[in-house]
């Protein structure tokens, strides 16, 4: 599950479910993408909500912990590694991993729009389309005499589209918001809708991304 940053943070956080099986294995190692940071790591056990132990290593601190990360560490490379007890036998261990990850030249948005998106049951990609020609035109940027006058396309913006089940929130019923009304083809459309505004924001003549 990821979650997004404040924009000029550059940076997302994320939590993911691992199960350890293998006999003897005391250890979790992620190796960090090069060009991005982590920060506040943190990790459970599933079955006990029991914290476990976590640090990040960096360059020749990875070769003095004697840690094989399957690859060349360099002085940038960057793990996070995350200690339990040996697993048995037939045995099986559940955590629940939470990072931060930062990276000012990947994650960013230059002065364009951040788009939740979410379909509902009757949504089809027709509506995706009309989604994303209105997005594009919608005139919310200020021109030189500051007034809001300009759309994403004027400006030579970019869109970051995310999808959000949780706008389809129904809290009509009492304390517990319901999230039946977000459709399963809901990723499906976002993807659509992504891939329909990179068309109309490309220039004519320019050849069409590879799939």
């Amino acid at each position: 599950m990821y979650f997004l940053e404040p924009p000029e943070t550059h940076a997302f956080s994320l939590y993911h479910d691992y199960t350890e099986s293998r006999e003897g294995v005391d250890s979790y190692i992620n190796v960090v993408r090069p060009g991005s940071t982590v920060s506040n790591p943190s990790a459970r056990v599933l079955d006990t909500g029991e914290p476990l132990k976590t640090e990040i290593l960096k360059g020749a601190a990875i070769g003095a912990a004697k840690i094989d990360i399957g690859e060349a560490v360099r002085a940038d490379t960057e793990i996070v590694v995350i200690r339990f007890p040996p697993v048995k036998k037939g045995h099986s261990l559940r955590l629940r991993i939470a990072e931060t990850y930062t990276d000012p030249s990947r994650y960013r948005l230059d002065g364009g729009l951040l788009v939740f998106v979410c379909a509902e049951p009757l949504d089809t990609e027709a509506h995706a389309a009309r989604l994303v020609d209105k997005v594009l035109k919608l005139r919310i940027f200020a021109d030189a005499a500051g007034k809001m006058n300009r759309s994403v396309q004027d400006v030579g913006g970019g869109l970051l589209v995310v999808s959000q089940f949780t706008l389809a929130a129904d809290t009509s019923g009492g304390n517990r918001p319901s999230f039946t009304g977000a459709a399963p083809p809901a990723l499906r459309l976002r993807a659509r809708a992504g891939a329909t505004a990179a068309d109309r924001r490309r220039p004519r003549g320019s050849p069409a991304s590879p799939p």
